[in-house]
């Protein structure tokens, strides 16, 4: 079963120019992700079939990793891992005694030289996938990667979706509002939805990096459903062979994802990678801004709800 909004029912007197721009934006940014992740594929798989020395590979029988582990699943955890020196070190003290050194702290060493020779010839080997460039890292915050991550996704389902929810309502958001105001909101957005989740996971040893324009949607949804919320939006319903469509007012359709998102954070199982935090603050920004805008243009607003 499939449902989402696609439209609201506004009379769009110019095309939304910004909104179509951001939709391109984020569609050329995960094209560039998807050759990217193709590229990385491609390095890692030569590296791990051509480019490991034998001797560097017999290291693994005394590692105390699961049966069947390949010596380059090591090296991707280690590549993976937040700290490198750490998740060696880890390693290295963790294994077993090699039979040629018998002092395990000379053994440990050795393991570890090893290991971080090989993982130093995989760094250089690798090019680094454009998303851990672009997504955004709570443990190294910056107002930069607040931005490229809001543009940036992790499948192209999750591009798309994102994209349809996003038309459906930024769309009138920057026909109501201008562009000025259109601008500065999505900023204002995709930095305030980062900084929330930045504060949400502080205290985690390793929190997930995030990517993705779900905040900024949420921020649009929540401000037009201030601003109108009577307003319709037009919603898509797939069952099976029923296709139908209807019309919800958009308080509504807002004030059900919003909650449907709060009892999911609460509710959410700890190794969820959904970013619930980004949601709710969104919508916590589009109503406030959308009641700063009522305030200032109720008058203009008064005359599309005529007209």
């Amino acid at each position: 079963m499939i449902i989402f909004p696609y439209r609201a029912d506004v009379d769009l007197k110019r095309l939304p120019v910004l909104t179509l721009l951001v939709c391109a934006v984020c569609i050329w940014v995960f094209a560039r992700q998807a050759n990217s992740m193709h590229a990385y594929e491609n390095a890692v798989e030569h590296f791990c079939s051509a480019a490991i020395p034998r001797e560097d590979q017999l290291i693994l029988r005394y590692l105390s990793v699961p049966e069947g582990t390949e010596y380059c699943e090591v090296l991707l955890k280690i590549h993976y891992a937040p700290d490198r020196n750490a998740a060696i070190q880890k390693l290295a003290q963790e294994a077993r005694a090699t039979p040629f050194y018998p002092n395990k702290s000379d053994s440990a060493d050795y393991i570890y030289a090893t290991l971080d020779q090989s993982s130093r010839r995989f760094e250089s080997a690798i090019p680094r996938d454009l998303t851990a460039k672009l997504h955004f890292d709570p443990a190294h915050p910056t107002v930069k990667t607040m931005l490229t991550a809001s543009f940036s996704h992790g499948s192209w389902w999750h591009l798309i979706s994102n994209l349809v929810f996003f038309f459906a309502f930024a769309a009138s958001v920057e026909v109501i509002a201008g562009y000025l105001y259109f601008v500065g909101f999505i900023v204002l957005s995709a930095v305030g939805t980062h900084v929330a989740y930045r504060y949400s996971v502080a205290g985690l040893e390793h929190a997930l990096p995030t990517v993705g324009l779900s905040g900024v949607v949420m921020a649009m949804m929540a401000f037009l459903a201030t601003i109108m919320p009577t307003l319709s939006i037009r919603c898509f319903f797939w069952f099976l062979i029923f296709i139908r469509t209807f019309r919800v007012p958009a308080l509504a359709i807002a004030a059900l994802y919003i909650v449907e998102n709060i009892y999911d954070f609460v509710h959410r199982a700890s190794d969820s990678d959904i970013n619930y935090m980004a949601h709710i603050s969104g919508a916590a920004i589009g109503v406030a801004m959308g009641l700063i805008y009522r305030l200032r243009h109720s008058e203009r607003l008064t005359a599309l709800a005529r007209g």
